[in-house]
């Protein structure tokens, strides 16, 4: 058989051919670039007995976030926002250059791995940052902004992909931009809550005295707020002893670091309330990303141009972080989120019934489950943060993203696996998932208008200082950084 009749079996078959009356698996193909140019799949041949490395590829990335979710929010709590969120940042611009230029795939792989290692502990540093420095009343406006960016970088992405179609060039386009967050890092301070926790009274106050500048506003005396900080660390539950100076070798000090590590890995299951919050926690960031990055992967199954499919999803995402804003300052947070979910399900569950040739239909209903999802989602995540006092904050919030990284790597595999298969059984599946989130949240509280608890002794029980610790607290964060326009 010529060589060009050879490929041209293996297209009409995909992945054999037959050759005197015998099938043969096939060795070289050619790829219509009809719709995709210079691909990964293309280059590497991730088709047939390899189709399963492009589910990895998605996948691995979530996975590294995975392992990085836990332990970031642990270094985070320990060493500061700040300091996880500059060194997250620029390792990460490093690796993403780098990753454009890797010649084998393996070394893909494990450049998307330590990429994703990187992603979740420098996100979550910096919203949980965000979080600690705002004042209640903008907490609910910031919080929902904070995701904008990713909306907007929807849009581009999609819109770049169009007319960049080699995945190398298209992977570098949208790294280097990255170069304008680095001057921002210098005029960004340390949480004041965690140098309050951490008994860095000096530092805190410092941060608190330059925002009244800012803000024109007054402070109490030193010396209260000095006192009000030591109340608020003494009842502190968890926090990590400084290394005993009689310890002799470093085995010591090692094994007494991991034993404090154990401890803090188990801390958010330690108590009543705090143990309700974070499995509801858990769950909800596990079923809803599931859903949320099955939809951003699901266009070829809604047989619609899949450029224009990632644009939409962003164009959506725009006033699904704007709208739920008012909305959350007003009717608190628990409500809109469980009411957003629920239609989600409805939306994606009455997609199968849905004829694929109205392809506008299609579009329409999916993106309005997309529109409730992503608002539902990005105010669970100021929801979240709000839930879990600022001793554990970080590690509640880091191992919430966790489990949503764990369903981020399902994600790839329900839509490139199955549903090629039975086309209508992704949104099924995320219909019944988007359902289940927004029951299980009934058993969360509301945070509306309510300080973020410091500790979990605050969160469990008021303590003989908590009162006046709660009503101290509201008056430093009507001064607190989040009044300035940093």
């Amino acid at each position: 058989m010529e060589h060009h009749d050879l490929l041209r079996s293996c297209l009409l078959d995909q992945c054999y051919y037959t050759s005197r009356n015998i099938s043969r698996r096939c060795t070289e193909w050619r790829y219509d670039n009809t719709t995709f140019g210079h691909t990964i799949t293309s280059e590497f041949d991730l088709v047939c007995s390899r189709a399963y490395l492009r589910s990895i590829y998605q996948s691995i990335y979530m996975f590294g976030s995975l392992i990085a979710a836990p332990i970031g929010g642990i270094l985070a709590d320990k060493y500061g926002r700040k300091f996880l969120f500059t060194i997250g940042a620029t390792t990460y611009f490093v690796l993403s250059l780098i990753a454009c230029w890797l010649p084998t795939m393996p070394t893909i792989l494990a450049f998307r791995f330590l990429m994703g290692l990187m992603h979740t502990p420098t996100m979550n540093a910096a919203f949980i940052l965000g979080m600690e420095v705002c004042a209640p009343s903008a907490r609910a406006l910031v919080g929902m902004f904070f995701a904008l960016p990713w909306a907007f970088g929807t849009v581009i992405w999609g819109a770049l992909a169009y007319f960049i179609r080699d995945w190398r060039w298209l992977q570098f386009a949208i790294s280097v931009p990255t170069v304008i967050l680095f001057p921002a890092l210098w005029y960004i301070d340390e949480s004041p809550r965690w140098l309050v926790v951490r008994g860095q009274h000096a530092r805190a106050i410092k941060i608190l005295q330059k925002a009244a500048r800012w803000n024109g506003t007054s402070l109490p005396p030193e010396e209260n707020m000095k006192e009000l900080m030591r109340q608020t660390q003494s009842t502190v539950t968890s926090a990590t002893e400084e290394g005993d100076p009689t310890e002799k070798t470093h085995l010591q000090m090692i094994w007494k670091k991991m034993k404090n590590c154990t401890k803090q890995l188990f801390i958010l299951l330690r108590t009543p309330r705090l143990r309700r919050i974070t499995l509801v926690v858990w769950m909800t960031f596990m079923f809803s990303s599931t859903v949320f990055f099955g939809l951003t992967l699901n266009a070829l199954n809604f047989s619609v141009d899949p450029y224009i499919y990632m644009i939409f999803n962003g164009l959506v995402e725009i006033p699904a972080y704007i709208l739920p804003a008012p909305i959350a300052a007003r009717f608190g947070r628990k409500f809109p989120i469980i009411i957003g979910f629920s239609v989600t399900s409805v939306c994606l569950l009455a997609l199968p019934f849905i004829d694929k040739d109205e392809s506008t239909l299609v579009v329409t209903v999916a993106m309005c489950g997309r529109l409730l999802l992503s608002s539902a989602f990005q105010l669970f995540f100021l929801y979240s943060a709000e839930l879990f006092p600022t001793e554990v904050r970080l590690q509640g919030f880091g191992s919430g993203i966790f489990l949503s990284r764990l369903g981020g790597i399902f994600a790839p595999f329900i839509t490139e696996l199955l549903g090629p298969l039975y086309s209508w059984s992704p949104s099924v599946v995320f219909g019944v998932f988007s359902l289940i989130t927004g029951s299980i949240l009934l058993l969360l509280p509301e945070t509306l208008n309510k300080p973020m608890p410091e500790t979990i002794a605050e969160l469990e029980k008021d303590s003989p200082n908590a009162a006046s610790n709660k009503k101290n607290n509201l008056e430093m964060e009507n001064t607190s950084p989040g009044d300035t326009d940093k």
